[in-house]
């Protein structure tokens, strides 16, 4: 079975990184995603908080690393 991606919709502005990530998880139609905070510290992401499903962590990172253009992606999530 071929692995479907998330689609992300391009940001562009001036939002910083995080505010960029941010606003991404909030279009993207999944409401718990919203409840997720990116920090950065250099060229590093860290991503923090709690979702219900291994997918919704896993689309929270590809997202993260999408919009960021790294791999540097620390994923803190929690699943409860």
């Amino acid at each position: 079975m071929k692995e479907t991606k998330p689609y992300v919709p391009e940001v562009r502005s001036e939002a910083t990184l995080e505010q960029r990530i941010q606003s991404t998880f909030e279009r993207l139609g999944y409401s718990q995603l919203s409840a997720i905070h990116c920090s950065t510290e250099g060229d590093r992401i860290r991503l923090h908080g709690q979702l219900d499903s291994f997918y919704l962590k896993q689309v929270a990172q590809s997202v993260a690393m999408k919009v960021a253009g790294t791999s540097q992606i620390q994923n803190e999530i929690n699943v409860v």
